[in-house]
């Protein structure tokens, strides 16, 4: 049997501390010169095992002051279509930006397509076609909206509203990690909405939510039974 390499050996017995609950969320891991002397090996190992915790995401480094267990404080957001005013309060960006190929129209004469975008928890981005835009012009102003989204197209009278989901779980990129202040080796997960009014795309919202604090939640349809 090949012999583990010493940084292995290391990671593998805080692994299992960790695993095992001995080693709680928050409580430091022992330090590069405890863990030096105790195993008899060079700085650069200890670092290679506790590299290995961190990709692993069991243990986050905390800049000046060590490595700690990574704990998990998840908030659970209902995956559905929802009245409520998300703006309210906050601030808004609005630009235009190139379409999505998803939201692509031949029929289309203006370029590019309004997104707004709101920070918080996560990073909200809806996408709205210039045929949402000519009848609402509130979408492209950066003010918060008075009314939900949704039922600003209630009111402009597009309707029936639907919509179709798709959620990826991946890795961030650097705006994404420095906006929702990502730990390394953090996933991000992305909920990709498309909004139809009859067969017809005139929205896209794309929220992307930080793995280590987000549970989505989704409501089944029940099975009652056959029909007779």
């Amino acid at each position: 049997m090949t012999a583990r390499h010493p940084f292995e050996e290391i990671a593998k017995r805080l692994r299992s501390e960790i695993l095992t609950g001995k080693r709680k969320p928050g409580e430091p891991l022992p330090s590069e010169n405890a863990l030096k002397d105790e195993w008899k090996v060079s700085r650069m190992t200890v670092q290679r095992a506790m590299e290995d915790l961190v990709a692993e995401g069991l243990a986050v480094t905390v800049p000046k002051r060590g490595v700690f267990v990574r704990g998990y404080d998840r908030t659970a957001q209902a995956v559905e279509l929802d009245t409520i005013n998300r703006e309210f309060g906050a601030t808004v960006e609005v630009a235009v930006v190139d379409t999505p190929p998803a939201m692509e129209d031949p029929n289309e004469v203006e370029p590019g397509v309004f997104r707004r975008r709101l920070i918080g928890d996560s990073i909200r981005d809806t996408y709205w076609s210039r045929a949402v835009t000519s009848k609402i012009p509130e979408l492209t102003r950066p003010a918060p909206l008075d009314k939900a989204d949704l039922l600003l197209l209630v009111d402009a009278g597009m309707l029936p509203i639907k919509a179709k989901a798709n959620v990826v779980a991946r890795m961030p990129t650097h705006e994404e990690s420095t906006t929702l202040a990502l730990p390394r080796a953090t996933p991000v997960l992305e909920q990709v909405v498309w909004l139809l009014v009859g067969r017809r795309l005139v929205g896209m919202r794309v929220e992307v939510y930080p793995g280590d604090r987000t549970v989505l939640q989704y409501d089944l349809v029940a099975l009652d039974g056959p029909k007779t």
